[in-house]
């Protein structure tokens, strides 16, 4: 949906100043990496946000971590990314599939949203006669999609169809190394070598 679609719904559906919707929609059409997290901490506005800066440096962490495998310049922040559902609480992600040169893949399946999730902290609580508060995040995968594209890819290359097994599990019996065990990950991954990760 174009910015001006979703403007005027603002104004004319919610009652939203004009003023106040083009302020918002200043951000909204902002989307980058790590340069422009550090640009969004200094702004004036949401720097004295306390949600908007807790937010924002959660999000600089999680940059921090996509250097570590050195995959960072295939993530962008957006900030007009919406989810169609409200019980979110925390960051909600999308992953996009694009079509490379010579791709295989038919443009009607090979392009767009595969994937999408989120967190969402307060869900199973709803469901807890306690409601109690339990941190959780989640995706859903257009699995058909993915295997559409995984077939005609594989056809193309006449490549089989093999179970992938670990060869290296990486764990650690101490805490505060998460980053150090993400970079050995990295390296081996790199080397070609199937890893799993413990996350405890």
């Amino acid at each position: 949906m174009a910015w001006e679609d979703v403007k005027n719904e603002m104004v004319g559906e919610k009652g939203l100043a004009p003023e106040i919707a083009d302020q918002i929609g200043g951000y909204v059409r902002l989307h980058g990496g790590l340069s422009l997290i550090e640009q969004l901490l200094q702004d004036p506005k949401l720097s004295q946000n306390k949600l908007a800066r807790e937010g924002l440096e959660e999000v600089k962490q999680l940059f921090k971590y996509l250097d570590i495998f050195g995959i960072s310049d295939q993530f962008s922040f957006d900030l007009s990314l919406a989810r169609g559902l409200d019980y979110y609480t925390g960051v909600i992600y999308e992953a996009i599939l694009l079509k490379e040169p010579n791709d295989p893949v038919e443009e009607s399946v090979g392009v767009g949203s595969v994937a999408g999730g989120g967190r969402y902290d307060g869900l199973v609580g709803m469901f807890d006669p306690k409601g109690r508060k339990v941190p959780c995040v989640g995706v859903s995968i257009g699995i058909e999609r993915v295997f559409s594209i995984m077939e005609q890819k594989m056809e193309a290359s006449e490549e089989k169809i093999r179970t992938t097994e670990t060869q290296v599990l990486v764990a650690s019996a101490q805490k505060k190394l998460l980053e150090e065990r993400l970079k050995l990950v990295s390296e081996l991954w790199d080397s070609g070598i199937k890893v799993h990760l413990n996350h405890i």
